[in-house]
């Protein structure tokens, strides 16, 4: 049964976790969130970038995973996992979407994370790509656009922080990757 709400019970609502920003994430932004890791593990599992050649595939940047070549693939991606809107909006997988600011990082030595920049992806890299990948999301005007922060990683498992300790806000005052570590991130149920 379909109840109509008024805008209060729909502020209510989402206050009391009914309808989270993170599922907003997963339904709006990432298409879902089992979709993002689901993409990135088919680009992995395809076997389209190895840059050291050991066998085992990297993690995609954002434009790879919208289909286009940036250089570094060991052969032709057939398809697109992301819309091309993804492509013309993010810089070093960074993007801006729907109130949020997202910014895509790939491990460079499994404990320090480098900007998705296929400039800045060097072949010292291509190990640890290959297992991890993380993506944090942050309002893009904090107390207007939202208050939560979140991350997700190659588990597909998101998790959310309050962010009224650190007001994170637009590019300007963006998190550090490795802020997705901090206790305060908890699992979105």
């Amino acid at each position: 049964m379909i109840k109509r709400v008024g805008k209060r019970e729909v502020i209510v609502l989402l206050a009391a976790g009914a309808l989270t920003v993170a599922a907003g994430i997963a339904a709006i932004y990432m298409d879902s969130v089992p979709s993002w890791k689901y993409y990135q593990n088919e680009f992995r599992d395809g076997g389209y970038l190895d840059r050291d050649g050991d066998g085992i595939a990297e993690f995609a940047l954002i434009a790879e995973l919208c289909g286009q070549s940036v250089n570094r693939l060991t052969r032709p991606i057939p398809t697109a996992w992301l819309s091309q809107w993804f492509e013309r909006n993010e810089k070093s997988g960074f993007f801006v979407r729907s109130g949020y600011c997202f910014q895509l990082y790939l491990s460079q030595d499994g404990e320090h994370w480098v900007r998705a920049d296929p400039v800045k992806i060097w072949m010292e890299t291509a190990d640890t790509a290959e297992g991890c990948f993380l993506m944090v999301a942050w309002p893009s005007s904090y107390g207007s656009s939202g208050k939560r922060c979140f991350v997700v990683d190659q588990t597909g498992q998101v998790r959310q922080a309050s962010n009224e300790q650190w007001q994170l806000s637009g590019p300007s005052k963006a998190p550090a990757p490795e802020l997705a570590a901090h206790d305060d991130f908890i699992p979105v149920q």
